[in-house]
């Protein structure tokens, strides 16, 4: 072990190697064998070097700031390594659906270094606009898909920061540095008039889009409920009059917990969906299997097959939106915009949407009523 002493203050930092007595040189303190002997010579001039490093800028420093520095200088985490490792580790925590972005642009970043591997040092600045260049100069390319990269690159580098993997001083992001800069996606939602051309619409001759319409629907009765957690619902959420819930994309940060008002129009569906199953069971037909992975891909399936069908929906109601671009996150942003354009206070629009990461407004938000939120639903959805 490496032994590190600051203001009277030690901490030892574990080299992964051991020997036994037979191999240890008493009188030199030291192994043995060349090999272990070369492993520690080098490992305590990493520890000098670090402190040399800490002691150049003429701070005060802590022996926590010098242990982390000594552990970086330590490592020999390559990007491409520690991106698998989160991969991996977004799998074992069942969170597919990051394992998958972050597995996306790994790839995408293998084409652009066509393969070689590098150190988080060399991903600065002008690696960032390379980067940048490269992506943009390919046909049909967007910003806004440059900018989901970006933030995955820049995510990566943050967590890595984090677990000792790379020093902050290298960080490229930010005021000075690199700047991802936000883009217009254009209008998503759409008009209450098209919510109820669509809801007018006879499709007894047409199950599957009659299906696909009562989940948008249902989704924009509840406040714009993102379909993963419509997936998710089970008989069990339905307590008393009222859908509750916490946001899947959410129980791992701060568990934001939804309890709805169960509206007639709400009623209606519920009640076409739930005869027959018991408090375990999904209340829509959306997830088939069990497996986590499956889970993920039956979902991710039927999200597919229900934009489809919501573009479809679009066309046959002859709404004045472009249908093309109609998806589940259209409900979101429509049930929002209503809201907006009727009136209503947008801190309790953000709450509705469960949006609990606006620090600035959250001790006002969480004083907001139950009943407030469910007759400012009821009125945007009536």
């Amino acid at each position: 072990m490496i032994r590190l002493t600051h203001k009277s203050k030690l901490k030892y930092i574990y080299t992964g190697h051991t020997a036994t007595p037979k191999e240890w040189n008493y009188d030199e303190n030291l192994p043995k064998k060349p090999a272990l002997r070369n492993l520690i010579s080098n490992k305590l001039t990493n520890a000098e070097n670090a402190l040399f490093e800490i002691e150049k800028k003429g701070k005060p420093f802590t022996l926590d700031e010098l242990t982390a520095k000594v552990k970086i200088k330590e490592s020999d985490i390559t990007f491409y390594q520690y991106a698998e490792q989160v991969i991996k580790d977004e799998k074992k925590a069942q969170k597919f659906g990051n394992a998958e972005v972050y597995k996306t642009t790994l790839n995408v970043i293998k084409t652009f270094t066509e393969n070689r591997d590098f150190k988080f040092e060399n991903l600065d600045l002008k690696w960032l606009k390379e980067f940048e260049t490269h992506h943009l100069n390919k046909e049909d390319n967007t910003v806004g898909g440059l900018n989901v990269y970006l933030r995955i690159i820049r995510a990566l580098y943050n967590r890595a920061i984090q677990e000792n993997v790379v020093d902050k001083e290298f960080y490229p992001f930010g005021r000075g540095k690199y700047v991802i800069h936000s883009t217009s996606t254009g209008k998503k939602a759409i008009s209450k008039e098209s919510i109820n051309k669509i809801r007018s619409l006879d499709l007894s001759k047409h199950p599957s889009l009659w299906h696909a319409r009562n989940y948008m629907l249902f989704m924009f009765y509840c406040r714009g409920m993102n379909f993963v957690d419509l997936a998710f619902l089970k008989i069990k959420n339905i307590v008393s009059g009222r859908v509750e819930y916490i946001r899947t994309k959410t129980k791992r940060k701060y568990s934001k917990s939804f309890t709805i008002k169960i509206t007639p129009q709400m009623q209606e569906i519920i009640d076409i969906y739930q005869g027959g199953k018991s408090k375990d069971d999904y209340l829509f037909p959306i997830i088939s299997r069990k497996k986590a992975d499956d889970v993920r891909k039956d979902i991710k399936n039927e999200l597919k097959t229900f934009n489809k069908y919501f573009k479809e929906l679009g066309k046959r109601a002859e709404i004045t939106e472009d249908t093309d671009k109609l998806s589940s996150y259209t409900i979101r942003h429509t049930w929002a915009t209503i809201g907006k354009q009727m009136g209503h206070p947008i801190a309790n629009i953000s709450d509705g949407l469960g949006h609990a990461d606006m620090h600035t407004t959250q001790v006002y938000l969480d004083s907001i009523e139950d009943d407030e939120l469910d007759k400012m639903s009821e009125e945007i959805t009536g």
